[in-house]
């Protein structure tokens, strides 16, 4: 889980809105403060969507 920790700081220094991942640690967050936490299957549906 530490090189969970470094991507979540990362994303947050980013001010990303969603962390693209399979895996299974972070996705179990599903959110961490406003980032979305998702897989990348999801995520080209929302981009299909227009919703990004």
């Amino acid at each position: 889980m530490p090189n969970d920790n470094m991507v979540v700081a990362c994303a947050l220094k980013a001010q990303a809105d969603y962390i693209i991942t399979r895996d299974n640690d972070l996705l179990s967050l599903e959110n961490y403060e406003d980032i979305k936490i998702i897989t990348p299957e999801k995520f080209i549906g929302i981009l299909r969507k227009g919703l990004a």
